[in-house]
């Protein structure tokens, strides 16, 4: 992950930087060209295809429970009630979570071939699969992230621009819903759709703050320290400038700046 120094010295994040980048992120949409099929700076390659599955069975079709956020109670079981019957059900459960995985992997392979090869927009087709991805796997981070991107980024400079930018918000506010503990989200929608995309710093920092509260990795307050040191907010700067170093004290570079602001004395 890249950072870019400003000329008062500080760091903080390029326009398309993901600061959460890791292998995990591979096949993410986001920063990759459609025209060329390669990956924009700081931003991941395209995953490897060459081992696509064929199409499985509709996994929720072959769960034993109903679907998450249903009010139906347990399914009663077909089978008694001894210990054969126990040994089997984690098996069962086994079968419908590599089912689950194998169909979440095609899908990915599907939205990756259509960003990279379709001569049609492929734009109502990826947003179809990406959100069935949720569906299958709530905390599947990416799917929330891509689609979010997808609509505004899709809609910027058109007619539909307004249209688009409600589901890119619906987006991000669902994988917010369902993983409230989880930083990227709240990170990306305030640093990426609110104050890239709106140019609007007062209300991403709402989002950035809560990030902050959210990550183990002294990297986002720092950066956010550096955002706030460039508007001159220097009591908010160096708040998140020490909760970097609370995170990780041997942060040198939340420490150099926390010393250049002289947080320590009072003004």
């Amino acid at each position: 992950c890249v950072s870019t120094t400003t000329p008062n010295g500080d760091d903080a994040p390029a326009a398309s930087e993901n600061v959460f980048a890791t292998a995990t992120d591979e096949g993410s949409l986001r920063g990759h060209d459609p025209t060329t099929g390669d990956a924009t700076p700081d931003r991941p390659p395209p995953i490897d295809t060459s081992e696509t599955r064929p199409a499985v069975a509709d996994p929720v079709a072959t769960r034993t429970a109903p679907p998450p956020d249903t009010d139906a109670g347990e399914p009663e079981s077909e089978v008694g009630d001894g210990d054969s019957a126990a040994a089997e059900a984690p098996a069962a459960d086994e079968d419908v979570d590599e089912v689950v995985e194998a169909e979440i992997k095609r899908l990915k392979e599907e939205i990756d071939r259509l960003w990279h090869e379709s001569e049609e927009d492929p734009y109502e087709d990826i947003a179809r699969l990406l959100h069935r991805i949720q569906q299958l796997d709530p905390h599947d981070i990416d799917a929330y992230l891509d689609e979010g991107w997808l609509h505004y980024s899709r809609g910027q400079g058109t007619p539909r621009e307004q249209e688009l930018d409600r589901k890119a918000i619906s987006a991000y506010h669902r994988g917010m819903r369902d993983n409230p503990e989880d930083a990227r989200l709240p990170w990306e929608y305030g640093y990426l759709f609110i104050y890239k995309h709106r140019n609007d710093f007062d209300g991403a920092s709402y989002w950035l703050e809560k990030a902050c509260t959210l990550t183990a990795d002294s990297k986002l307050p720092r950066i956010l320290g550096s955002m706030y040191q460039l508007k001159r907010r220097r009591a908010d700067a160096c708040r998140l400038y020490a909760r970097a170093l609370e995170l990780n004290p041997e942060d040198s570079r939340a420490r150099q700046k926390h010393e250049q602001l002289r947080c320590g004395e009072t003004r």
